[in-house]
């Protein structure tokens, strides 16, 4: 019965932890570490973890991704309502000063604009 060995040259990414020493895993280690959360050891047996798993990070960006996208949509539905009201405002005036009243001092004229020009000269 023949015994087989199989060697895997593996490259170890090295980090310092918050005690101050280092830690050397694979890359595919720190990255397991890092979505999960896990607890590990350095090497004098001092317990380190990531606080932040990268899922923690994801899921807290999106959250505030979707803040900003609802928002902007609230954002952007109060600006219609302000607009489609002094667009209101605006036609009313309109049709007022069609049917010859005067939006400075609200009295009904036949000659709207020689009125408009002759008392209220300097006001826009």
């Amino acid at each position: 019965m023949a015994t087989f060995i199989v060697k895997e040259e593996i490259a170890l990414d090295v980090r310092p932890t918050w005690c101050g020493h280092y830690v050397a895993l694979p890359p595919s280690r720190w990255q397991h570490l890092r979505e999960t959360g896990e607890t590990f050891w350095c090497p004098y047996g001092h317990q380190a973890v990531f606080q932040v798993t990268e899922v923690t990070r994801l899921t807290l960006e999106l959250a505030q991704a979707q803040e900003v996208a609802n928002f902007a949509r609230q954002s952007e539905k109060t600006a219609l309502l302000m607009l489609e009201a002094e667009q209101k405002v605006k036609q009313r005036l309109l049709r007022r000063i069609k049917a010859g009243i005067c939006p400075h001092c609200h009295r009904t004229f036949q000659q709207l604009a020689r009125h408009m020009e002759s008392k209220h000269r300097e006001q826009p």
